[in-house]
C-alpha cells in the first residue's frame, strides 16, 4: 500500500518534534528522546521554528538566559547542548554547533503537524525574552480567523502552495550604445524594485521566450542628442493585451546613463504603484497570491483607521502563512509602530515585544531587502527608541535600493532623532519627490513636515501638516501639530477646531497632555525653534 507524504517523512526522518500539545521528541529507533530539562526543550523548539533550523548562539542565549551575564549564558547554552545530545542518543548528529551557530539538520527532522492543541502547551521557561517569543508565536499560530475585506468571499479557501506569478521585462533602445546601456540598467532597476516589493518571478527578456507570463514591462530608451536621454515605460497584461499604465521621462546624460536621476527613480516608483494597483484591483483574473494580500493590506493600513490597521495585520499574517517572507513580517512590525503612534493600542510593552520579534525574524529571512530594512529601521527608531540601529539600517536600505522612497523616509526619520536636522530635511525632500504620485503621499508630506518643524521652518511645516491632514483626515499626527501651530499663530478658532477633530479620533485627548506629557507622540513640538508652548497652553 502506498504511503502518504506524512507517513513517508516519519519513516525517513530519525526524529519527530511535536510542538503542539506537550512538547516531545520521538525517534524511530529509540522512542521518546525528549530532554528532561525544560530549557533544553525550549532550545529545540527555538531551532525547529527558525529559518533552516539555525540560530546564532548569541540569539539563543538572549532568549533563554537573558537575565545572566554573557559568560554564564554561554556556559548554560553549552550545558543544554550536551543534555540534548545525550537525550537524542543514536540521532545526536542531528544537532550541530560551531563557535557562533547552532543548528538542527532539518532534512533529518520531521515537525509533527498541528493537532489543535496549544503551541508548546505548559512550557514554562521563566525567562521574559522567551515568554515574549512564545506569546507572539502562539498569537501568530492560534489567532482567530483574519478579518477579510468585504469584497472577498468569506469562505474562500486558502491555497496551500501559491502559484508564483511572472513579470517579464523587455528592454529595447534606439540611438547608440548609451541608450542601450541606459535601457539595460533601467531593466535591472525594475527587477530590483520587483524583488523588494513583490514575490513575482522577474525575467529580463522578450515575453515571447517566457512560459505563461502575467505582466510585461516594456522599456524603450532613446537618445535625444549628445547629452539627452529619454525612456518610455509601459505595463501590459499579456493575456488580454491591455495597457495598464505608461510613463516617460527625459533626463540629462552627463557622460553616463542617469539611472539614479530622481526623475528616473520616480518613474520606477510609478511603475511599482501601477503593479500594486493591478493587484489591489484584482485585475489578474486567476491570481490568488500573497502579493495581492500584501498590497491590499498596505492600502488598508494607510487609511489609518484602527479597524483597518488591525485587519491589515491579519492580512500580512495570512500572507506569511502562504509564503514565508520577511517583507510581510516587517510590515507587521511597522503596524505595531503605527498602533503606538496613533494610540490604537495602549499596551506599549506588548507592542514593543511583538515588534522586536517580528523585526528580528524579518531580518533573518530577508536581510538584503530594502523594504524590510526600511520598515525595521522605522520600528527601531520610533517604537524601540534605538536611533543608532535605526540609522544603520536606513543607510543600508538606501544603499541597496536608492529608488525606494520608504528607504529615504526611514533615513530622514533616523537623522531627525539622531540630531542631523539639515540632512533629514534634504533627504525628506528627496523621498517626497520619489513618492510624488503615491496614493499615500501624506506619509511623505508628514516626514518632510517633521524635519521642517525641528529646523524652525514653521510656516512651511504648517502648510505640510495641512496638506497631510487634507489627504487623510484619519491621520492623527498632523492634527496634533496643527493645534500647536495655530495656537502659536494666535489662530485660536482654528486651534480649537483641530482639537475638536482630534478628540473625535482620540476621545481621551487633551491639550494639557499634548503640552505636558513627554510620552505623548508629538515630541517635536518641544524641539521646534520659535514655537511658544505657553501660547498652546493658553487654549486649554
Amino acid at each position: 500500500m502506498a504511503l502518504n507524504m506524512e507517513t513517508t517523512r516519519d519513516v525517513l526522518s530519525p526524529l519527530t518534534i511535536h510542538l503542539h500539545g506537550v512538547f516531545r521528541v520521538t525517534s524511530q529507533a529509540d522512542g521518546d528522546v525528549t530532554p528532561r530539562a525544560e530549557k533544553a526543550q525550549a532550545l529545540i523548539a527555538l531551532l525547529a521554528t527558525s529559518p533552516n533550523g539555525e540560530r546564532s548562539r548569541q540569539w539563543l542565549q538572549a532568549k533563554l538566559w537573558s537575565d545572566r551575564g554573557p559568560a554564564q549564558a554561554a556556559g548554560s547554552l553549552r550545558q543544554a547542548l550536551v543534555q540534548i545530545r545525550q537525550a537524542f542518543g543514536t540521532s545526536k548528529d542531528v544537532l550541530s554547533s560551531t563557535r557562533s551557530r547552532v543548528s538542527l539538520d532539518m532534512t533529518q527532522v520531521h515537525i509533527a503537524p498541528p493537532t489543535g492543541q496549544e503551541f508548546l502547551e505548559g512550557m514554562d521557561v521563566r525567562d521574559s525574552e522567551f515568554e515574549s517569543w512564545l506569546t507572539l508565536e502562539r498569537s501568530m499560530r492560534e489567532a482567530p480567523a483574519p478579518v477579510r475585506p468585504a469584497h472577498l468571499m468569506p469562505d474562500q479557501p486558502l491555497r496551500e502552495t501559491p502559484r508564483t506569478w511572472t513579470v517579464s521585462v523587455d528592454a529595447k533602445s534606439i540611438g547608440g550604445d548609451l541608450a542601450e546601456w541606459f535601457s539595460q540598467l533601467f531593466a535591472d532597476a525594475v527587477s530590483r524594485h520587483m524583488r523588494d516589493f513583490f514575490s513575482a518571478r522577474v525575467v529580463v527578456g522578450s515575453s515571447s521566450d517566457i512560459v505563461n507570463p502575467v505582466l510585461t514591462v516594456k522599456v524603450n530608451a532613446f537618445s535625444g542628442g549628445a547629452s539627452s536621454l529619454g525612456v518610455r515605460v509601459s505595463l501590459e497584461h499579456l493575456q488580454t493585451g491591455e495597457q495598464l499604465w505608461a510613463g516617460s521621462q527625459h533626463v540629462t546624460a552627463n557622460g553616463g546613463p542617469p539611472i539614479d536621476d530622481p526623475d528616473v527613480l520616480r518613474l520606477l516608483n510609478e511603475l511599482v504603484e501601477a503593479v500594486g494597483d493591478t493587484l489591489v484591483g484584482n485585475r489578474l483574473a486567476d491570481l490568488d497570491d500573497p502579493d495581492q494580500m500584501c498590497r491590499q493590506a498596505i492600502r488598508g493600513l494607510f487609511s489609518m483607521r484602527a479597524e483597518d490597521v488591525l485587519a491589515a495585520d491579519h492580512r500580512f499574517a495570512e500572507a506569511f502563512d502562504r509564503r514565508e517572507r520577511g517583507l510581510y513580517l516587517a510590515w507587521r512590525a511597522q503596524i505595531k509602530t503605527i498602533q503606538k503612534v496613533e494610540r490604537h493600542d495602549s499596551d506599549a510593552k506588548r507592542l514593543r515585544e511583538e515588534a522586536e520579534y517580528l523585526c528580528a525574524r524579518a531580518l533573518e529571512l530577508e536581510p538584503n531587502n530594502s523594504m524590510v530594512l526600511a520598515t525595521v529601521a522605522n520600528t527601531r527608531g520610533f517604537l524601540m527608541q534605538d536611533p543608532h540601529s535605526s540609522l544603520a539600517l536606513a543607510r543600508r536600505s538606501v544603499e541597496l535600493n536608492p529608488g525606494n522612497p520608504m528607504a529615504w523616509w526611514a533615513l530622514s526619520s533616523a537623522n531627525v532623532y539622531g540630531g542631523d536636522i539639515k540632512s533629514s530635511y534634504l533627504i525628506a525632500l528627496n523621498a517626497r519627490k520619489l513618492a510624488a504620485l503615491s496614493p499615500n503621499r501624506f506619509w511623505w508630506d508628514n516626514q518632510l513636515f517633521g524635519a521642517a518643524v525641528v529646523m524652525g521652518r514653521l510656516d512651511e511645516a504648517l502648510k505640510l501638516a495641512e496638506a497631510a491632514y487634507a489627504q487623510n483626515p484619519n491621520f492623527r499626527p498632523p492634527l496634533r501639530y496643527l493645534i500647536a501651530f495655530y495656537a502659536n499663530a494666535a489662530r485660536e478658532e482654528d486651534a480649537l477646531r483641530a482639537a475638536s477633530a482630534l478628540t473625535g479620533l482620540e476621545p481621551d485627548f487633551t491639550v494639557e497632555r499634548l503640552v505636558r506629557d513627554r510620552e505623548y507622540p508629538a515630541s517635536l513640538i518641544h524641539r521646534a525653534p520659535g514655537l511658544d508652548i505657553d501660547k498652546v497652553s493658553s487654549i486649554i
